[in-house]
């Protein structure tokens, strides 16, 4: 199993005039906030790459490098300097600041973890090292965290917390719930707050990205078919 900071809000938010109980209603946003993911921790150099171009960066947004669709690049931190350090055989880089690896297109790009094993249970058959949005180099907390940054809708598609062959509105309410706890999650930033993620890959809800993505499409259909709805108490999502 493989073990930014994000400072995003809820945005404004339509309600529509469905009451569930009390007060609660459910909601569906306007827009979609991004959420960060930690995906795990590492002591090792960590190496990616995307059938897209793709920029480096650090986290103030400086650039530090322009990568080529289909070449890869390792990152890795040193601890004794302190420093974070990038290279492949043509580039190198290094920042004091956490390094960051975005897309350069809009198109839903996808960046692979060339050495990460990252496998679900005993099962050793898939290994689940794709990943939408921005992937980060970070030290926080004592140790250095790979973190995937992504608006709240790809992440929802890459869980695993259902599969295929369970019942339709199951899979749509266990979206709603899904959903409306990591909008909780970005609007109220504090479990993780030391590591400087909104939500644990392993410990919160299982995210597993991409390729758990393109294996359950039952669950994707659902996640779509309920896009942007949250359940809410008092204006805040209910967890």
């Amino acid at each position: 199993i493989i073990q930014s900071q994000a400072t995003s809000t809820l945005q404004e938010t339509e309600t529509f005039p469905i009451n569930l109980w009390n007060d609660e209603m459910l909601t569906a946003s306007t827009s979609t906030p991004f959420i960060s993911v930690g995906l795990y921790r590492t002591d090792e150099p960590v190496e990616f790459i995307s059938d897209y171009r793709y920029e480096l960066r650090d986290s103030s947004g400086a650039l530090h490098g322009q990568i080529s669709n289909g070449q890869a690049i390792t990152l890795r931190y040193d601890t004794n300097k302190k420093e974070y350090i990038a290279f492949n055989e043509n580039q190198y880089a290094s920042s004091t600041l956490p390094l960051r690896l975005l897309p350069r297109e809009e198109a839903s790009n996808i960046f692979t973890l060339k050495n990460a094993i990252n496998f679900r249970g005993s099962n050793k058959k898939i290994n689940y090292n794709q990943f939408h949005g921005i992937l980060e180099m970070r030290f926080a907390a004592k140790h250095v965290w790979i973190v995937n940054e992504l608006n709240i809708e790809e992440y929802l598609h890459g869980l695993a917390e259902a599969g295929n062959g369970s019942p339709e509105e199951f899979l749509k309410s266990l979206a709603i719930a899904a959903r409306s706890f990591a909008y909780d999650a970005v609007q109220n930033p504090v479990k993780h707050q030391r590591e400087k993620f909104n939500v644990d890959a392993e410990y919160d809800q299982i995210y597993k990205g991409v390729v758990r993505e393109k294996n359950n499409s039952e669950w994707v259909s659902a996640v779509n078919d309920t896009r942007g709805t949250v359940v809410t108490y008092k204006g805040e999502p209910v967890t």
